[in-house]
């Protein structure tokens, strides 16, 4: 008999036993190729699902505070196939009905342009119309012609961890009509964060969002889309930025002084960043300017000879004193101060007089704490210079714009009953005039920021002074869709992590597949004894059981990628 007739005999004959071993396989196979094909569908699912969320988008450039909407009208080059502005705002939302509500939820501020970027021909929420995800709609428990109650941060150019930054007074609330809940294929589920769970989303229109937060014609967020073939995206996209944006966009503004020698850099948020203060004094000089910065500081009262100032600016600068009234300090222990004119003669101060400054210091662990720095008298400073000034002074919402001192609206206490008559006058002349002049190295040491060491940069008159050129640093451009399928595609591998859960499974398939098939050979010691017996050799035989065993396995490897199928389905299921 040939050794394939002895094996299909052999199979024949044992069938009970040999199916046992066939069961054993197609376990491990279909737990195997089942959690493999579980992992393959897990990704593709979080790929499909990071895609959808963001359409067309490709490219967000996006600022730490608010640009010009008109920039994504200026940002054109042949690299870039398209761009959009909206506003986008994290907030909380509440719904009227069942008071429940959703934190963490998106805030898109789009008009029809958005629709237009992603290809679809949806025209966007208009009056107060609120279209929301369905998320977030789950979240609430809302539908349609319901409504809800927005809170989102106040836009504010001053930090809330500085002094000035207005902390009670930090949200603004806008009442709106739920119109729709917007599927995902209707870009609905459109996201800007890499997360997994629902989107929480929710589109207003860009008018009337601007118009609530009291930020008319601005946006936060250009989405791009890029034009084949594309090479360096992030750097084409950054380079369209820099010659688009203006100083507006980066939240810079020039003036000049009153006599118009003088050109003044300042920052939107009260103190400018280093790095663009740093590239500011270069370019400056280049033009052959001597710039110089100054730190514009407001303390609660300068005392001197048992006399008090309330309530006056104080400028960190390198700016000279007065020729020919300026002295030596005789407490070197002290860092010197110098007074204008006005605050000199109020005082009654001398030469080496001790003068004492209050001030504020706020952070956001210690909260509000009043310190006091002692000083020594060192100069006055003329009021027909610096000393009369008002331009050394930053624009600080609540004081600068006030009419008179007793109008002031600080974000912190101040007590109203120590401002005198001649205070107000002072106010009235020479508005916020700093009255007193330290080192700059002194005053930033006093006052430390991480938003900035300097509130201004001053230098001889130059036009077009600063140039726009590194924005990176406020207009940050990021590649949302690679960073979205980086996320989606994460660390784990998941056929491998559903692997590692059916372990035992598949090991104990596996080794009952082999015990079951060693106990069949032991079962036929006698016949395979005989088989030797008659003349067949070792190399026979064990060719006979190989034979057997490679189509056990083939016929539970088949069986067990049919029920891979099965397994993958009962996995997923389970998942949902």
């Amino acid at each position: 008999m040939s050794l394939r007739a002895l094996s299909m005999a052999g199979l024949t004959h044992y069938r009970g036993l040999h199916a046992l071993v066939v069961a054993g396989v197609a376990v491990a196979v279909a737990v195997l190729a089942g959690a493999l094909l579980v992992g393959a569908s897990v990704r593709a699912s979080l790929r499909d699902l990071a895609l959808a969320r963001l359409g067309h988008t490709e490219l967000v450039v996006s600022s730490t505070g608010f640009f010009r909407a008109a920039l994504a009208e200026e940002v054109r080059s042949p690299e870039i196939a398209a761009v959009v502005p909206l506003l986008a705002v994290p907030a909380a939302v509440t719904h009227d009905d069942s008071r429940r509500t959703a934190t963490r939820v998106q805030v898109f501020g789009i008009d029809d342009r958005f629709f237009a970027f992603h290809g679809r021909a949806a025209g966007a929420p208009a009056g107060r119309e609120a279209w929301v995800s369905p998320g977030l709609a789950a979240e609430l428990g809302a539908a349609p012609g319901d409504n809800i109650l927005l809170r989102v941060a106040k836009p504010t150019d001053v930090p809330l961890s500085n002094l000035q930054g207005r902390r009670d007074d930090a949200s603004q609330r806008v009442r709106l009509t739920i119109a729709r809940v917007v599927e995902r294929a209707d870009l609905g589920e459109f996201s800007l964060l890499p997360a997994q769970g629902p989107a929480l989303s929710l589109f207003v229109p860009l008018s009337r969002l601007q118009q609530d937060l009291g930020i008319i014609g601005s946006a936060n967020v250009l989405l791009v889309r890029m034009a084949p073939p594309v090479r360096d995206a992030i750097a084409d996209v950054q380079a369209a930025v820099g010659a688009a944006a203006e100083l507006e966009d980066i939240g810079l503004k020039v003036r000049t002084d009153a006599s118009g020698t003088v050109s003044i850099l300042e920052s939107r948020t009260g103190l400018l960043p280093d790095t663009m203060a740093q590239a500011a004094a270069a370019r400056a000089r280049d033009q052959g300017g001597a710039p110089t910065g100054a730190l514009t500081y407001l303390a609660n009262a300068i005392r001197a000879n048992g006399r008090e100032i309330p309530y006056s600016l104080i400028a960190a600068t390198s700016l000279p004193a007065q020729p020919g009234r300026s002295f030596e300090p005789t407490d070197a222990t002290l860092p010197p101060i110098s007074l204008n004119e006005w605050a000199a003669d109020d005082l009654g101060v001398t030469p080496g007089d001790r003068v004492e400054v209050d001030y504020f210091l706020w952070s956001d662990q210690d909260g509000l704490r009043s310190r006091t720095t002692a000083f020594t008298f060192a100069g006055v400073v003329s009021m027909k210079g610096p000393g009369g000034d008002a331009t050394l002074t930053p624009e600080y919402p609540g004081i600068t714009d006030a009419g008179n001192v007793t109008s002031w609206d600080p974000p912190f206490p101040v007590d109203m009953s120590k401002v005198r008559k001649k205070d107000e006058e002072y106010w009235d002349r020479w508005r916020a005039a700093p009255k007193a002049f330290i080192p700059l190295e002194v005053g930033q040491s006093l006052w430390p920021s991480a938003f900035g060491s300097l509130s201004s940069l001053r230098t001889s008159y130059l036009a077009n002074w600063p140039p726009v050129t590194d924005v990176s640093s406020v207009l940050t451009v990021r590649h949302v869709r690679d960073e979205a399928l980086a996320a989606a595609a994460g660390t784990t591998d998941f056929g491998e992590y559903f692997i590692y859960f059916s372990f035992f499974l598949v090991f104990s398939a596996l080794l009952l597949a082999g015990m079951f098939f060693a106990l069949g050979v032991e079962q036929r010691a006698k016949e395979l004894g005989l088989l030797l017996a008659v003349g067949y050799r070792i190399r026979d035989v064990r060719n006979v059981l190989l034979a057997e065993a490679t189509v056990l396995a083939s016929v539970g490897t088949a069986l067990g990628l049919l029920g891979a199928i099965g397994y993958a389905a009962l996995i997923m299921h389970g998942l949902r």
